[in-house]
């Protein structure tokens, strides 16, 4: 069974959303590949987002995180076993990589085992202090039905194109 790795900040809502979406979709079209998930910086959160939940429950999947595990974080040795990475967002996740992981970044893109998606984490909450005058976190948000809606359609794609290329193998 070939493996995707999804990577996201802190492996609490799109990471782990796509990794829970992706397992549902490959078992609908029995695809041989199974998804696991980390964080860059998973540290200090418990169970799962509660916007990739209500997203789950919306499309009648709710049972896909009954007892989630925690976030868990990326370590060098989450690569080896894995066929193709997944990071979900570039501009934000990029600067992370390249601090940690820069000759592994490297070494998946040149065996085309890596690929870069533009899904945006929540807006970030901003205090009155910022709001009033200015400053506070950069903006890498997207509203939340927009986020886990293009995370549900990108990871569907994956699935298509993945059974596409199973089917013409065999």
């Amino acid at each position: 069974m070939k493996k995707v790795l999804f990577v996201c900040t802190g492996n609490y809502y799109r990471s782990r959303l796509a990794h829970l979406l992706f397992n549902h979709y490959a078992e609908e079209v029995d695809l041989d590949w199974k998804a696991t998930s980390r964080g860059i910086q998973a540290a200090g959160l418990q169970g799962l987002s509660s916007h990739a939940h209500d997203y789950l429950d919306s499309k009648g999947l709710g049972h896909l995180c009954e007892d989630p595990r925690n976030p868990a974080s990326l370590s060098v040795d989450d690569f080896p076993d894995v066929d193709l990475t997944i990071i979900l967002n570039r501009a934000e996740h990029s600067p992370l990589l390249e601090k940690r992981y820069r000759w592994v970044i490297d070494a998946l893109e040149k065996e085309a085992k890596l690929r870069w998606w533009n899904i945006y984490d929540l807006p970030p909450r901003i205090s009155v202090k910022d709001m009033m005058f200015g400053g506070g976190p950069p903006n890498f948000g997207q509203p939340p039905d927009s986020a886990t809606e293009h995370c549900d359609f990108a990871v569907q794609a994956l699935v298509a194109e993945l059974k596409r290329k199973e089917i013409a193998a065999d």
